[in-house]
């Protein structure tokens, strides 16, 4: 099947069933992303894996904003799927179009002049960042190709199939690790080769994408459908900016923490890194749920099925703060064998790990209000409001840069640990309490 109309049917299962081939999708991407740190780790070393932490938010920050724009548009190609418009969908994917090719260049362009400073700005290891500057610059190159991906998987999601990014991502997991081993272990081309190998792995989770959205009648493009609307437009930049802008700004705020992390010296770098690379392991649940919200949510406001979407909420809550109970302790548990394998035996290694755990203790005593954060969130998404979830990235950078700053200064590394976990639940608050305003304010309209 290759849509999904979320506006009829038991909403419990409806998002379910949407989100459990996204948590695998994400596994799949987390699995890859961490793969490339553990090759990197035991294949090159310690600073290498220094390297990819230096870089980590400086990376995150682009993908975040084509991640952003593109789920903004996603919301427009849902609402009008819900409401039946197809002629507006199909508009509306054009236009989508343009935009991700003109941002994505310039993009492009800005990245690979203003990346050295940041890195020099950020009090980057002199003995990393070169290694650092040739792993971002790798990534850059594929700028175009990550962004139509995104483009691609959430146009599919927005019309209910979440299956077919699933298998998108299965495939480049595969074709990642695969040139990971290759390029890194048996050939030694060092960290950029790991950039190399993930660009090309998104390229094929595209063209996938693009294949099945191909078999879907109702979104095959014409001509007409690129004709040049304004009002359109400006609703897609309405929708994708704020988003763009709150990751952005996010990202302000974790390239202040890496600032003081540096500070800290390499081995607290290793530790803090490899604790990043599994970050997306503790909230894979999070996104998943989230993005299934956004749909759900979007879908039934085309429909002004308002009933439907407070009954998805409340069940997406009772669910996000289950599974994000069972994933902290497991990952008590479990959590330092993961953390030895990314790195490699050496005189350091136990430092390392001791580092990593305990920043990893800390984020899981607190993951259920990450979880919370994430469905509120794309609530306000889903029913059109991408501002209040903007000025939620406000707070989260206010809290986290003054919690950095200021913190470490009576507590030492704890103090740096514990800016995360303020960030979240500040952020979380915000967004609950305005999702009840706004959602109440929808229903008297």
């Amino acid at each position: 099947m290759n849509t999904k109309n979320m506006t009829r049917g038991n909403p419990l299962k409806l998002i379910v069933i949407f989100a459990l081939p996204l948590m695998l999708g994400n596994l799949c991407q987390q699995l890859y992303t961490m793969v490339d740190s553990i090759i990197v780790g035991q294949g090159i070393g310690i600073h290498a894996l220094a390297a990819l932490g230096s870089g980590d938010w400086i990376n995150w920050m682009v993908l975040a904003i084509m991640m952003g724009l593109c789920q903004g548009f996603s919301i427009l190609f849902a609402h009008s799927y819900g409401a039946n418009d197809h002629v507006k969908l199909r508009k509306g994917i054009a236009c989508s179009i343009v935009l991700c090719l003109i941002i994505g260049l310039i993009l492009m362009v800005i990245m690979f002049n203003i990346t050295y400073p940041l890195l020099i700005l950020l009090d980057t290891d002199i003995n990393v960042i070169d290694m650092a500057f040739s792993y971002l610059k790798v990534m850059y190159m594929g700028i175009l190709v990550v962004m139509f991906y995104n483009l691609t998987s959430g146009i599919l999601r927005s019309l209910g199939n979440s299956f077919a990014p699933l298998i998108a991502m299965v495939m480049a997991s595969i074709v990642n690790i695969i040139l990971d081993y290759i390029l890194v272990i048996k050939m030694h081309y060092g960290v950029e080769s790991a950039a190399f190998a993930s660009v090309i792995s998104q390229g094929i989770a595209l063209l996938y994408c693009l294949l099945v959205l191909n078999k879907v009648d109702f979104v095959r493009l014409q001509i007409s459908d690129f004709k040049f609307d304004l009002d359109l437009y400006v609703e897609l930049f309405h929708l994708g900016m704020p988003l763009a802008l709150m990751n952005v700004i996010i990202s302000v705020g974790g390239m202040a923490v890496q600032k003081v992390v540096n500070s800290f010296g390499l081995i607290f770098i290793a530790g803090f890194t490899v604790v990043n690379k599994m970050y997306g392991l503790l909230e894979i649940a999070a996104t998943s749920f989230g993005y299934a919200n956004s749909t759900y949510v979007a879908q039934n406001r085309g429909a002004k099925q308002y009933d439907r979407i407070v009954k998805g909420v409340k069940v997406s809550c009772v669910l996000a703060v289950i599974v994000s109970g069972i994933i902290a302790v497991t990952m008590l548990i479990i959590g330092r064998d993961i953390i030895s394998i990314f790195v490699e035996d050496s005189a350091d290694k136990q430092a390392v790990i001791e580092v990593a755990y305990r920043y990893l203790k800390m984020l899981c005593y607190f993951l259920w209000s990450l979880y919370l954060l994430h469905i509120f969130r794309n609530d306000l998404q889903g029913i059109g409001n991408t501002t209040i979830p903007f000025v939620s990235s406000l707070v989260e950078l206010a809290m986290r840069v003054c919690a950095v700053m200021v913190l470490p200064r009576f507590l030492g590394d704890l103090g740096v640990f514990l800016a995360e976990i303020l960030a979240w639940m500040a952020a979380m608050l915000l967004l609950m309490v305005s999702f009840i305003i706004c959602f109440r304010k929808l229903r008297k309209t």
